[in-house]
């Protein structure tokens, strides 16, 4: 206990604004609202960016975790397209959006297991500088980043491809 206490304290205070700021976002998400076509693009450029600042300030621009990222993406597009298909109900406005967007906890569920996972990822880093060579722990990190920020893409781009009802 007196372990994970003592991570905790040396850490800045300005991730647990971040975790305030994720925390209030993933309330937003879990109310139904009306979204414009451009602000369904807001969350995942941010999630995108938040774990590509973590992987380059992890690694540097590695090639090996930025492909490693990017396969998680598409692997996680792939699979909302093909299986999930989330999320559901989403209702277009007009062909151009605006979109009613159902109230969901996912968004919130998935912020925080980013936020956590790339506490985890800083805290490991930082006790073990070791692993930044290690080729595994690169590659799983990246993908894991990327699968995460590619859930967002995905629950994006089927929100831009509802069309009103009615609409061929």
């Amino acid at each position: 206990m007196q372990f994970l206490l003592e991570i905790i304290r040396r850490t800045p205070p300005w991730v647990f604004g971040i975790l305030a700021l994720l925390i209030v976002l993933g309330v937003q998400q879990s109310r139904e609202r009306r979204v414009s076509r451009g602000r369904v693009l807001i969350l995942p450029l941010v999630m995108a960016a938040f774990a590509l600042f973590g992987l380059s300030q992890g690694f540097g621009w590695n090639p090996v975790a930025l492909a490693c990222w990017a396969a998680g993406m598409v692997v996680a597009v792939a699979a909302n397209e093909f299986l999930l298909h989330s999320p559901r109900g989403v209702r277009a406005e007009a062909a151009d959006g605006p979109y009613l967007v159902p109230g969901s906890w996912v968004p919130m569920i998935l912020m925080m297991v980013i936020f956590v996972s790339r506490y985890v990822f800083a805290v490991t880093l930082a006790m073990h500088s070791e692993r930044r060579e290690d080729a595994a722990f690169v590659a799983g990190s990246a993908g894991v980043f990327g699968l995460l920020s590619g859930i967002f893409a995905a629950r994006a781009l089927r929100i831009w491809r509802t069309k009103p009802a009615g609409s061929p």
